[in-house]
């Protein structure tokens, strides 16, 4: 198990929770659930499983001090992009340098900004993956068992009965219409796709240079100047030559071996403010507060104060409100998913501050 990592991707803006999340403050590195950030959180769901020396955060370079307030001084376990590139060429060049260490390093591809309730059987599942990706050439996803019918999450179709041992993968199903969300999950045979795999270090590189040529090239020009001077300048000029896509897009959808795993372990993305209301802990009346609050029969509600901010509500039901030093947010839970046009309406009228 000496070859087992970890990389926490970090990167990403996160303004879905916005006033509260920012472009500089992204939702993995706030207090959102409990006093841990999302990011510590996920780093520490894995005590007991790696060492925290085969940890490692791949983020932009304006990103480590955020992640070192979380950690400590992390060294050479911090992997920093010189720009965001989405996760083809993220996850591309934290294999470059896993494998510059250790040829036979496997490693498990995990997001910062999820929240998980039941962190042993996160372990669990996790650590039937690396079992399953022991396999040379084989990819293992972690998808997540439905508990609705969402159109917010991509999809993973098991071609086989769902068994928690791991699946072969038949397709990965972009975001639904709610009647095929509703007919996927009467049917069985799908999980949602969280965004979490695992495999060789070597195999992820070898499957970017199969189905993405220049990018594979450009990560074999950085991989070459790891621990030179030129190291950085050659990371800046080659990371631009990888082409800006998802893992999914890039890779996954084409790969030949690709198994799944279901996950039972309490999972949310926290991608919105009604996402985050499921996930804090409740009163008696359904609300999710955090702050300094006063409510009066008010139901179902969200409601986040910064400190130093007092929110009073009155016979409010199924709101979200955000109060920082600098904005505040009023909508309806349901219309959660219309904050980044409010916050593009903001941008368009010259507020490029509040981003």
């Amino acid at each position: 198990m000496s070859n087992r990592h970890a990389v926490i991707m970090a990167g990403g803006a996160g303004t879905r929770l916005w006033p509260l999340g920012r472009r500089e403050r992204p939702k993995q590195f706030l207090p959102l659930v409990d006093e841990r950030s999302l990011l510590k959180a996920s780093a520490e769901r894995l005590d007991g499983l790696l060492p925290v020396d085969q940890i490692h955060i791949v983020a932009g370079s304006d990103q480590q001090e955020e992640a070192e307030k979380a950690f400590g001084l992390m060294g050479d376990r911090f992997i920093a992009e010189p720009e965001g590139r989405n996760t083809a060429p993220c996850i591309g060049l934290a294999c470059q340098w896993l494998v510059h260490r250790d040829p036979s390093a496997m490693v498990a591809i995990l997001p910062a900004d999820h929240w998980i309730t039941d962190e042993p059987v996160f372990r669990s599942t996790l650590n039937q993956a690396f079992e399953l990706a022991a396999v040379p050439g084989r990819i293992v996803t972690i998808g997540i068992v439905p508990t609705h019918p969402s159109t917010g999450y991509g999809y993973l179709q098991l071609d086989g009965e769902e068994d928690d041992r791991g699946v072969p993968l038949r397709a990965f199903i972009e975001k639904p219409a709610a009647t095929e969300a509703a007919r996927m999950l009467t049917t069985g045979g799908y999980l949602w796709n969280a965004g979490m795999f695992v495999a060789r270090a070597q195999t992820l590189l070898d499957e970017i240079s199969r189905q993405m040529p220049p990018t594979g090239q450009a990560l074999k020009t950085i991989a070459a100047a790891i621990g030179t001077s030129s190291y950085d300048d050659v990371l800046s000029r080659a990371y631009k030559d990888c082409q800006a896509i998802s893992i999914d897009y890039g890779v996954m959808e084409k790969a030949s071996d690709v198994w799944a795993v279901p996950g039972r372990f309490g999972w949310s993305d926290v991608g919105s403010w009604d996402a985050l209301g499921e996930v804090r802990p409740r009163d008696d009346q359904g609300n999710a507060t955090k702050g300094q609050t006063v409510l009066l029969d008010c139901s179902n509600c969200v409601i986040d104060a910064e400190p130093g901010i007092t929110v009073a509500a009155a016979d409010l039901e199924g709101y979200v409100i955000s109060a920082t030093k600098d904005a505040v947010l009023v909508l309806p839970r349901r219309s959660s998913q219309r904050v980044k046009e409010l916050l593009s309406a903001l941008i368009s009228g010259g507020r490029e501050d509040l981003k």
